[in-house]
């Protein structure tokens, strides 16, 4: 779908009428035959064949849809004030996008670090530079750029990971991004080995620090104290994001290994504890109101099974996943290899990926069941109902499908489309049956509605 360098907007279909499918493929057999190239060392066929898809049309929309639809940060607008665009000006965009090597001012954000009063500097692209990000990515996304960083002198310490007595604070390990890092000595049988086979003597585990482990627990503290005359419903509600966020963040960690989740369920009990006794007045009064029976455990904080929905909150445990559980990308695999039952099945068996959704890529064998295409990791999964729940769909395996987002946005369109027909279908059915049941006469060519009294007085009167 190369589309020629005259007129690229005016002479070109609509946006809603791309066929998206050979638009992927096409793009997708360019990077497979560009990374097929630098594994051989053709660097003069590399070099063609990366120009060849910078010139491409369908590299274009592709990354003008991923910046303007399945981005997520596309309602946040830069210095030009764009955050959302029409089907129109998105072909227009993607007419526009031209590798100058300038780009516009970014809008700067100050925002603040997490547990400091420090802020740092946000900068937001406009939307033809974001656009141009995602072009540049899908043309060296298969190379390793290194990337250079500057260290600032009060944030550096010299430290050592397995002796305190060689670190310049006297405490081993570090913290990096919220994690802290250490290393611990072990035995024989638990000790980690090297590439070779050596015993190391020591364990190396990656664990949430003090400090966003405190913080964690500071925001639900922050959380439950703003509900304290609240329903149920609201705080659960407003808990739950907070959990599944800090959880899945440090699910790649030792964190099981450390029991850190279970301290975290159970600070959270203790502050719900606290909740519930300030509203009945005894604990146990308050046991028996918000702590119910589901599946088998007799402590989970939800409403009650007489609800119309049930809301339960979610436990830090219900998203463990061991470090082990990682399995590390074979050394001679890239996406761009072509081997598509190897990356879907991974995909599947990803650490994060929820429960629901991993089954749902077994079911469909890794493939989007709208467009046919395969999916791979950078793109964003969306559960849809088969039969939407407005006409009738239940919420079951057997009428959910995973699609790609912009396909499910297709499909959320045409759904739409039904369920109005549907409404004017059912409309037209209920004006039907009032007319039917109605007293009405033709006075001039115009319905007029006469009631039984008025009728009845007439013929009384005649």
């Amino acid at each position: 779908m190369d589309k020629p360098n005259s007129d690229l907007v005016m002479n070109t279909e609509g946006w809603k009428t791309i066929n998206w499918r050979q638009t992927q493929r096409y793009v997708f057999k360019l990077q497979k035959r560009i990374y097929a190239a630098s594994r051989r060392g053709d660097v003069k066929q590399c070099r063609k064949l990366q120009k060849t898809l910078m010139r491409s049309w369908s590299n274009r929309v592709l990354a003008v849809r991923r910046v303007t639809v399945e981005n997520q940060g596309k309602k946040t607008a830069g210095v030009d004030g764009i955050k959302s665009l029409t089907p129109k000006a998105r072909l227009e965009l993607a007419g526009q996008l031209n590798l100058t090597g300038k780009s516009k001012p970014t809008r700067r954000v100050w925002i603040p670090k997490p547990g400091r009063d420090e802020k740092r500097p946000l900068g937001i692209p406009v939307m033809k530079d974001k656009a141009v990000v995602q072009r540049c990515r899908e043309i060296i996304s298969e190379w390793l750029v290194g990337i250079g960083l500057e260290l600032k002198p009060e944030k550096t310490r010299l430290t050592h990971t397995l002796n305190h007595e060689l670190s310049e604070d006297g405490k081993a390990g570090f913290d990096f991004l919220g994690h802290h890092i250490q290393q611990y000595p072990a035995g024989k049988y638990r000790s980690n080995i090297d590439a070779h086979g050596n015993i190391l003597g020591f364990n190396t585990l990656i664990t949430p620090s003090k400090k966003a482990s405190k913080a964690h627990q500071e925001e639900i503290g922050k959380i439950i104290t703003k509900h304290r005359s609240s329903p149920q419903t609201a705080l659960i509600k407003d808990l739950n994001p907070v959990i599944r966020g800090w959880t899945s963040y440090f699910s790649k960690s030792d964190i099981v290994t450390v029991g850190e989740l279970s301290k975290q369920d159970y600070l959270t009990y203790l502050k719900l504890r606290r909740w519930a006794k300030r509203r009945c007045g005894k604990i146990n009064d308050g046991h028996i109101k918000y702590w119910t029976s589901i599946g088998g455990n007799n402590w989970v904080f939800a409403t009650r099974e007489g609800t119309a929905k049930p809301l339960r909150l979610l436990n830090h445990n219900e998203f463990a996943c061991s470090s082990t559980d990682y399995v590390k990308v074979k050394g001679d695999k890239s996406p761009y290899d072509g081997d598509t039952v190897y990356w879907s099945k991974r995909l599947g068996t990803h650490p994060q990926m929820p429960n629901r959704k991993a089954k749902l890529l077994k079911l469909q064998k890794g493939k989007c069941p709208w467009c046919g295409l395969s999916f791979q990791e950078w793109d964003v999964l969306e559960v849809d109902h088969t039969i939407p729940s407005s006409l009738g769909g239940k919420d079951e395996y057997k009428n959910l499908q995973l699609l790609h987002r912009h396909c499910h946005d297709e499909k959320t369109s045409l759904d739409r489309i039904e369920i109005r027909n549907k409404d004017r279908s059912k409309f037209r059915e209920k004006l039907s049956q009032f007319w039917n049941k109605s007293n009405w006469e033709w006075i001039h060519d115009i319905p007029n509605f006469i009631s039984h009294v008025v009728r009845k007085s007439d013929m009384t009167n005649g």
